[in-house]
This record gives C-alpha cells, structure tokens and sequence, in this order.
C-alpha cells in the first residue's frame, strides 16, 4: 500500500471499538501444486459493455516465475475474446492486465509501474463502462487507483464490448478457463463479479479508516446489497464449500431432497401410464448439470418421443409433445443456457393447447424463446405405455446432473400470474414446498413428484405410480438459489483460516536464503546445507501474552528449530540472509532446539554460542512445540506433544521457568529454522490441526490474537510523524512567505530537503529560536537566517525565501514531528533538581519533579508515545550524564554542537556504547574510545557522555535527539548480502509487532564511504521504492535505492552500500504498527 500518496498528511482514524464490521472466517486456498480453480460458465448473455469484478488475494511467492492469473474470462473457446488479470513474469510482481474486445482484438495489455512484493492480502477492483464517449477505465489497489502503467496496447473506445458476460462466457479465478495453466498459489477472499454495473472507487467492498491505511473487508449483509446483476456473484466462503455464491445463502425454510444421475449407468423407468391425454401441462424441477455440455441429454422420454423434456446439444431447454397421429403440437424452448455451471437452476413450464397458451421461465425469469417453437390446437399423447426419466427411450443421452422436485401434471398453471409462480419458486429464486404429493399448486396431487429420500426417490410421491431404478442413484449436493451463479470446484480449492482479518504464521518467502524452498502457501520450508542456512517466520512474538507454535518435523539430518532475535542488538546483525562469510553463528539472540541430539543451543550478544543437555533427539516422525511464556520469560519445548527437561505442563501454565530453555525472553522474537545437514524441511501445523494440546492459558500465533493480547495507546503514526511534501514558491517574510498547513499536528521538529536542488538538509525544532538551523551534512555552528523559517504554526509552518527551505517551484520534504510541545523557559535550576517551570515538555506537560543528570538539561522536549526527544545542555569536558526525557531506554542518540564547529555524533545499540558514527559524513563507525559514551549504555532516564569535544566540549552548547523502540519505532541493524534478493529486514516495535514503514533512515557502518540514506513513503509512493535522499549531502533527490517497503519490514532489491557483502548496517525506521488498536491488518503494499 502506497501510504501518503498525493497527500501531505495523514489524519488520525476514527479509533474506539471493534473496527471489523465482518470477520472473515475463511479464505480461499488455491494451490498451484494442485491445480487449484473455481470456474463458471455464463448462461443468459447480457451487458457486455459494462462490469466490475475484484476481491481479495494473497500470494505465497516472490519475485521471478509463471504467469499466474487472479481471473481469467473467455467467449467459451480457447484463448478467444479473452480478459485477464494476473501477476506477471516479465516484470515479476506488477499487475498485468490483458483485455480483448468481443472481436478477438487486445484492447488493453497494461503493466503497473508498482509491483506487488509484500507478504499481506491485497484487496483490488476493476471497472469498465465503455458507454460513455470517453470509456471508464479504473482499476483499484487497497482502494487506491492506479494510475501508473507500462501500455504496450491501449485501444479502449466508446461501445467497445467484451464477452464477459456473453452466454457460454467462462469465469475462471486461479487460473486459465481452459487450458488449465497460470494457476495462483495463495488466497483469495471476496471475489466478486457485478454484472452491468460500475464503480466510482473501492468503497461499495471494503471499509476504509480515516487515515486510509486500513482497509477492511465489507460484511456479508453489506455485500448482499449490491447489485449483482444476472451473471454476477460473490464468494463470500462462507458456506461451507469454496464454490458457493454468497448472495445468496442456502434455503432454510424449505430444502428438497437432490439425487445424482450420474450420465453412465443412472436412469428410471415405468412400464405405465402415470397420466392420460390431455391439451394441459405444466412440469417443474431444479437441476444442476455435472457434466456434458454440447451433448444431448434427456430428461424425461415417453415412447416414440410423443412427450420429451431434452437439453439437446445446443443446451438450450427443449419440452415437446405430439398427438396420437404423430403431429407435433407442442415445442417451447428457452432462450437461457442450461449448462454445466456449478449452479442451480430452476425449470418450471406450462401449455395449454387448447387456447394455445405457453410459459417458460428459468430461474424465475420469464425466457420461452420466440423462435422455432411450436404452438398448434390439439391432445398430447401423454399415455405410451414405457416412460423414462434421466434417458431417452433407448437408455442413450443419460442425464448428468443433480435432479430435484421434479413435478409434472396434466392440469394448466397461469405462470405469468405472480401468485401462481411463485408456487414453485420465490422472488428471491429459492424452492418452495408442494407438499407430501405435489397437491399445493393445484390442489390435487401431481401425477408424478419426486421428493423423498434418496433411497425411495424413484417411488413418485404423486399419483401416477412408481418407477424402477437402473443403476445406483445418490445423494446430491444442496439446492441452492437459481439465482446464485455457483462454481465448479476441481476438487483442489479449499478454505482456509488464512484470511483477510485473520494471518497464520508461515515461513518468510522475503528472507533470503540460498537452497530454500517453501511449499504448501509457505506452511512447509526446506533449507538445505549451504553454508548453514536460515528461513524464519512471517510473524513475531509481542511483549505479552502466552504463545504455543506447533511444526510437523517432515525431514531432519541436523537441524536446529527455535527462536531468534529479529532486530539485532550488542554489535552483531540479527541473522544470516546469503551471508556465508559470516555463518549462522553470526547473531545476537538465538534459542534452539537440536534434532539430531536434543540438545539446547543459544547464543547471546557477543558470544559464540553454547550447548547444553536438554531433551532428546528428534525426526520425521515428530512435532515440535514451541510454548513462549513471554509475560514471564520463559521457553520450553516439546516433542511430541512430550515437554522436554522434565517440564510439566501444568508448571508452564503457572509461569514456572525451573526447567525452561530461558527464563529471559522479551519480544522481537521470530521462529527460525537453521539448517545444518543436507535437508531440514518443517511445516507450520495451524491451530485447527495441532497433534496435541497447548498449556492453559497459551493460545495460537495469529494476528487476530496478537491484537487481544497487545495493548497499544489509541493513536496513529500520523498524530506524531509526517512525510509533508511540498513546493516551493520563493516568496519572502514580508510578503508572507510559504504558509504550511495539513499536517495533522503542531510540529515541534523540522528536518527539511530540497529534491530538486542542492541543497544542504536543515534541521530546526522549537528549542531554537525559530530562524537557526543546522545543516546535517556540515559540522558548522548553528546558523541563522530571517528568511527560512518564520513560525511553527497550529497544523504547519511557514518559510521564506531560503532556497533550501523555499526555492521557487522546486520539490521539497520535511520530515516533521511532534514532540512534547515548545519550552518557555530555560532551565537554571542545578542538576537533580526540579527544573525551571515550563523548561522542560513531556508529551505537552511540565515536569515539576526533579530531573536525572548530572549536567542540568537546559530544555526539554518529549513525545513518549512517539519515543523521540530533543535535549540542550552544556558541556563539561568530563565524563557526565544528560537527562533525555523518553522514560525509557534510547537507542539511539544524535548530539550536535551548536555554538562550535564539530561533527554530528550518534549512538546506536547495534554498535554498543564504545564507538560512534558521524551523521555528517560517510566515514565508517570510529574506533572504539571511552571518549564517546563513557563506555556507558543510556538508561531509562540519561545518555552518558564521555569528554569527546563533539558531543561534550566544557563550556559549548549542544542539542540531543534521542529516539526510543516505541509502537511506532523500530531500531536495529542487519548484514548486507551483496545479492539482488537483498536480505529482508524485519522492523520490530517495542510491542513486538512489526510496523509498516513510512521513513527510514541508515548507514552502513563498515565501509568508508556509504552515506546516511533517506527513504520515505511520500517521494517515493509505491514499490520499488526508487527515489531517496542522503542525510550527510545537498545532493538532489536520487533514484536508485530499489527498497521495497512492505507490511512488517523492508527488502532490498540491489547491491551497494546498504547492500554489500558482509557489512553491517544500522537503521532506525518509523511506521504503522500493522495491526492496530482495533485489529485491523494493514494490507498488502
């Protein structure tokens, strides 16, 4: 999702309550192995000019391979008036759209710029009204239109018609309608088709949150109330069957009961009359073909064919009926297709001869066709002694098809009375009872009724007798709604709990690994011993809550299944993505659990890992369980649904930790799988299928559980941070400048960039006065100008005619933050005292308690929900301490003289508290010296600082912007693996759940020479994230970073810097927790 598109701000949400107007309870799975696809075949044409379709999908794979189609449409023959939406190979991830007219002619072949690499649900929509002399065209992503495409064709005109809707049209989604190939491998939820009908955005299927980044899907009642059309659908897997068209739910108040003609061997037959000769008719059914389109088949078949109910091969509807003298009398046919849909459809007839009177209707529709019937005064011969139904006289034509309420009588039914039809079928398309015989349209019993139980179906309830059954006759499926279009499954399509407001936890197809295959929608990873290699999990531990994972363990030599840290910490990466030169043992956090012995491995910062006698051994005849107590800390194991180390389930419930694996977990955690022998291949077990039982009070790794155990306060990203983009227009002070304003919030810190011009970043915040600023890429002094900024406004903020802060139409950025509101005093109280009234802002609040440090902070400023700060002081030139205001610990700490020519310094866990980096230069991390930090890691309340004249000259003034993990940030390190599939980087909050990014900042640390790169969701809208800015330069906006922001992370998608081999790299990135206060899953960008 392209967050902040065209927008400079983003508003807060709504927020309070249960956000999920529908939970969906299960998904499609369409697994390629399996040649997973829904198809339907339309049977009344109708508007070929204008359509909507779209729904939700997830897709397990990443990157290069075939095709593979979302939906598919063609006339009914190969590759003919085709239209397709599907996931493309030639530029792997975007979007194509191949569409041709009715003629057979392409009239669209789009690619979309963006591309489609994350890991979460997409929800999308397509429109097309070609009435209009400019034809609507949309297409629609997470309820944004795209608007950027690749147009290799695009001939779209006025009338322009498509055969999607076309009799003998065939929908396929999953795959191509035909020829079976392009099968999606993931999920889908909500697929929709609205026949006749067009949209002006997505918000008729989805709800969408204030701010715009949460898009959820509509209830079932809120879908029912559109308008389908006579060909449209929607899927709403809530049935029972993947196959069923949930608008239409099945009949409750009525069911007949359906038996199976299975087209080989079923047909019954009675040697007599079951009615006498008569001018009248009127004949009723439900059926549902299996089978054989283009293939006569009968129905019912009188000897010498004198009264015949037939599908003949054009598929059409035909009933016939002769005299005694063999003159045909009677022939009505429909003008709809009876086909082999996968739905439902209802037959009900009636002739009076006598005043040449004649009805049709199917699905409750009025449809006798006009031409080539036959209507003439005179007698059916109803009474020829052998009667067949399900095949012609002769046993050929076997009926294929689910048959029900079959009813046929000699008495006339005015059909185009309302009341009368609606006898036999409700307005809505559903069945209607006639009684034990028949009895209730007429009054008097049918001649022939077929509504008992399958195994006495064959006995007629009416009053013509019974017949005798050839072959076996079985149970059918459910009748349905003639009304609702249901598909044929083959048999591969499944529903899964996987959904769109629901993730189970599956293996990473972004983690980079070479010799890794994931199978099964990513339940099952292999790795193979290639320079021991990692796959991980696509969803982390939070803080709280009390959490059992469960994996079926399909092949083992040497493996080792566990936890590891996600963001790195105590100067090492978290994991090994394709970096074999530094080994798997290269990692800050890991517990394990080892196949091949049962021992325990875990490995802490700075170490090189240690084993120790856990439990036993196990292989491919096990499952492992993984129970984190992380309200306590603690980590056990199971094999086997056997606990190992002779922990007790009953001590893991009670939060014991005497016989855990650890009794210090936190958060950030994923499941990892290391693979140490020639294959280690396991496979997520989901909840519904776990081999044994979790610990009390220990509950499944999802999202939906994720969001009732993780307590988050009620706010957005965009109440604290925004990407603001805007252009300059040169105008100066006294002519009242630029005037900013939709951000959302009052800033309190500004970090601005010209795009188009170089220029050099500048940063002021209101511990300044309103003109200083301070430019990243330089190490002077505070500098002053009356023409940058001219005020911090309510919703914004105005500039002059500074060309880096308001060069005339140029492009600009600033990265803007609310902190804890703008001081009015200046401290003078000493250090540990309680400082000057109004000096020092905490999330808008005076502190009126003593302050930590042992230099007394000048001015304050601080937004804890954010976990950003700004700090002045006065150095010492000694080792001292300096009071940051976050209340928890910093991570990282950027200082900066203002009064004195020196470098940026900061701080970052990654790199440990003996060595720095410098924001204004592209030097590597320096040598370790106690001159920076003391040696000292920061607290909860102070930064230390050691006598280094950049951050703590005696006598000179500095300003410190501290940054803490809040649920909005995330700050760790990882390698680079000089490799195209760059490695993936999880960003993990303090809560334990990743966040989407909307800004990153980082640097490699190992290799003179790399810049501080700047990458945002604002210049750079949607992935691959091409545009970026550079912290320690003025140079103008670049287009080479090939980032991918996705839901819970970043992947890089080339080699440099912040990709090369083996080199480390620190960051700190800023984003949407992807489930929020309410829930909701962000979707897929």
């Amino acid at each position: 999702m392209s967050i902040l598109q065209n927008s400079n701000a983003i508003s807060a949400p709504a927020g309070g309550g249960d956000f999920y107007s529908h939970q969906i309870a299960s998904s499609l799975r369409n697994s390629q192995a399996q040649n997973g696809t829904l198809k339907i075949t339309a049977g009344t044409p109708t508007s070929r000019k204008t359509f909507t379709l779209g729904g939700w999908f997830y897709k397990t794979k990443v990157g290069s391979g075939s095709d593979c189609r979302i939906f598919q449409w063609d006339n009914g023959t190969l590759n003919a008036d085709r239209g397709m939406i599907l996931i493309d190979n030639t530029v792997p991830d975007a979007i194509k759209l191949l569409i041709e007219d009715a003629s057979d002619v392409a009239t669209m072949i789009w690619t979309s710029t963006q591309v489609l690499r994350d890991i979460g649900w997409y929800h999308w929509v397509l429109t097309i009204n070609t009435v209009p002399a400019t034809p609507i065209f949309k297409f629609f992503l997470n309820n944004e239109e795209i608007t950027a495409w690749t147009k290799s064709t695009d001939t779209i005109a006025q009338n322009d018609v498509f055969a999607i809707s076309d009799s003998g049209s065939r929908h396929a989604w999953g795959a191509d309608p035909e020829l079976n190939q392009g099968y999606f491998d993931g999920y889908m939820a909500e697929c929709f088709y609205l026949d006749g009908q067009v949209v002006t955005d997505a918000t008729d299927f989805v709800d969408v949150s204030a701010d715009g980044l949460y898009v959820t899907p509509k209830s079932n009642e809120d879908m029912q109330t559109l308008t389908f059309g006579i060909n449209g659908y929607y899927l709403g897997n809530d049935l029972g069957a993947p196959q069923y068209d949930s608008n239409y739910l099945d009949p409750t108040t009525y069911v007949p009961v359906p038996v199976t003609f299975d087209g080989t061997n079923d047909y019954m037959r009675m040697t007599s009359d079951p009615m006498v000769d008569s001018a009248l008719g009127t004949v009723s059914f439900w059926i549902k073909f299996n089978g054989g389109n283009g293939a006569s088949q009968t129905l019912w078949c009188s000897e010498g064919t004198h009264f015949m109910i037939q599908r003949p091969s054009t598929n059409i509807l035909e009933i016939t009926g002769y005299t005694s003298g063999d003159s045909q009398i009677l022939k009505i046919k429909s003008t709809g297709l009876l086909l082999t849909t996968g739905s439902w459809q209802h037959v009900v007839a009636s002739w009076n001869q006598t005043t040449q009177t004649q009805h049709f209707y199917l699905d409750g529709v009025e449809d006798k066709n006009a031409s080539g019937g036959v209507n003439s005064a005179g007698v059916i011969d109803y009474t020829r002694g052998t009667h067949t139904f399900g095949a012609f006289q002769d046993a050929t034509q076997k009926t294929n098809a689910d048959i029900a309420q079959f009813y046929l009588t000699t008495e006339y039914i005015d059909l185009s009375d309302s009341d009368e039809l609606a006898k036999f079928i409700t307005t809505d398309g559903y069945p209607v009872s006639m009684g034990s015989d028949g009895s209730t349209p007429t009054g008097t019993a049918a001649r022939l009724y077929f509504d008992s139980a399958v195994d006495s179906w064959h006995t007629n309830d009416g009053a013509g007798g019974g017949m005798t059954e050839t072959g076996a006759l079985t149970a059918g499926s459910t009748v349905r709604s003639a009304k609702a279009n249901d598909f044929t499954n083959n048999n591969s399509v499944t529903l899964s709990a996987n959904t769109p407001t629901n993730l189970e936890n599956r293996w990473n197809p972004l983690w980079y690994t070479t010799g890794q295959t994931l199978s099964n929608a990513n339940k099952t990873g292999q790795v193979t011993n290639s320079g021991n290699q990692t796959i991980t999990s696509t969803l982390t531990l939070p803080s709280t809550g009390k959490w059992y994972i469960e994996l079926d363990c399909d092949t083992e030599s040497y493996s080792i299944i566990g936890l590891l840290n996600a963001n790195g910490s105590g100067g090492e990466p978290p994991f090994n993505q394709g970096d074999t030169a530094r080994g798997y043992y290269q990692v800050c956090e890991l517990y394990g659990y080892i196949s091949s012995n049962g021992v325990l491995f875990t490995k802490g910062n700075g170490d090189s890992g240690n084993s120790a006698s856990y439990g036993t051994a196990y292989d491919n005849s096990d499952y492992i369980g993984i129970a984190a107590d992380c309200d306590n800390g603690n980590l056990f194991f199971s094999k086997s649904n056997t606990w190992q180390n002779s922990a007790t389930a009953g001590e893991i419930a009670a939060g014991t930790g005497t016989n855990a694996a650890t009794t210090a977990l936190d958060n950030e955690y994923v499941v990892v799988l290391f693979g140490a022998g020639a294959t280690e291949k396991f496979t997520f077990v989901d909840e519904a299928d776990w081999s044994g039982t979790a610990p009390t009070g220990f509950i499944a790794l999802t999202t939906t559980n994720i969001a009732a155990e993780t307590t988050r306060t009620a706010a957005d990203v965009g109440e604290h941070w925004n990407n603001f983009l805007y252009t300059g227009n040169g105008t100066a002070i006294g002519s009242g400048g630029n005037a900013l304003t939709g951000m959302g919030f009052q800033p309190d810190f500004l970090w601005i960039k010209n795009r188009d011009s170089a220029r050099s970043p500048d940063v002021n915040d209101v511990l300044l006065t309103v003109e200083d600023f301070l430019y990243t890429d330089s190490t002077g002094a505070l500098g002053t100008s009356a023409e940058s900024l001219s005020a911090f406004g309510s919703d914004g903020f105005t500039v002059g005619s500074n060309l880096g802060w308001n060069e005339s139409s140029d492009k600009l950025i600033s990265w803007s933050a609310k902190l804890g509101g703008a001081p009015t005093a200046t401290n003078s109280a000493g250090a540990g005292a309680t400082p000057t009234a109004g000096s020092v802002k905490i999330d808008d609040v005076n502190l009126g308690s003593a302050l930590a440090g042992s230099i007394a902070a000048t001015k304050i400023t601080s937004n804890t929900t954010l976990g950003m700060s700004a700090t002045t002081y006065t150095g010492t030139g000694a080792n001292a301490t300096v009071a940051h205001g976050l209340g928890v610990v910093p991570e990282m700490v950027i200082c900066k003289g203002l009064d004195t020519v020196n470098h940026w310094v900061v701080y970052h866990k990654a790199l440990g508290n003996t060595s720095a980096l410098l924001l204004n230069s592209t030097n590597a991390q320096q040598s370790a010296d106690a001159k920076w930090w003391n040696n000292t890691t920061p607290t909860s309340s102070v930064v230390s600082l050691g006598t280094a004249g950049d951050s703590n000259a005696s006598t000179k003034l500095f300003i410190m912007y501290a940054f803490a993990s809040s649920q909005f940030i995330s700050i760790g390190s990882y390698d680079g693996n000089n490799n195209a599939d760059g490695p993936f980087i999880p960003f993990i909050n303090s809560l334990g759940v990743p966040i989407s990014p909307i800004f990153v900042l980082g640097k490699n640390y190992e290799t003179a020479g790399a810049p501080w790169f700047m990458v945002d969701a604002s210049t750079s809208p949607y992935n691959v994230r091409g545009n970026y800015l550079v912290a320690n330069s003025a140079a103008v906006e670049s287009a080479s970073a090939s980032m991918d922001f996705i839901t819970g992370g970043a992947k890089f998608r080339a080699t440099g810097y912040w990709n090369e081999a083996s080199k480390g790299v620190v960051y700190l990135a800023i984003g949407i927790p992807i489930i929020d206060t309410d829930g909701r899953i962000i979707a897929g960008r």
